[in-house]
């Protein structure tokens, strides 16, 4: 698998080609608008999360790096071996965070992505959990108590 993180240098650069072609924008107005490398990435995994579930399964990553030039080629061992190496957790599907971690985003935004990772969880509890969230601690809570820690812990 030593081939894997350098061939991701290929499938950034891909996946910012196809984003760019897509939208019919050129290298030089990407500087220009300030279009970071970050926002095609985001585009493409929001696109290719089909069910919006919040994460690549299995399928739509290989669906979608099917899509790329350098990938179309690829035989289906080694768009596996991708795969496997995308998904840290080894849970059988990429988060963001973890699409984003295979390009080694991090190292080259630093806090421009740590806000970036924040606003999204933000926006994740926020839309999409509050109720659930909401419910859980309520059933928790006794008058005049705090939750323990525990309490917490199995309600995120």
């Amino acid at each position: 698998q030593e081939w894997v993180p350098q061939f991701l240098s290929k499938v950034a650069k891909a996946i910012i080609l196809l984003m760019q072609k897509d939208q019919r924008v050129t290298a030089e107005e990407m500087v220009l608008q300030s279009q970071s490398p970050v926002a095609y990435l985001t585009e493409f995994f929001n696109r290719y999360d089909v069910d919006k579930s919040g994460y690549l399964e299995t399928g739509e990553f290989l669906a979608a790096l099917k899509k790329l030039e350098c990938c179309k080629e690829l035989p289906p061992e080694k768009l596996k071996n991708l795969t496997d190496y995308c998904d840290v957790d080894n849970n059988g599907r990429i988060n963001y965070l973890e699409f984003l971690h295979t390009f080694h985003i991090e190292d080259s935004v630093g806090t421009e992505l740590s806000e970036d990772i924040l606003e999204y969880v933000y926006r994740i509890l926020h839309f999409d959990f509050v109720g659930a969230m909401q419910r859980a601690f309520h059933a928790f809570e006794q008058p005049g108590d705090l939750i323990t820690t525990e309490q917490f812990e199995s309600v995120v």
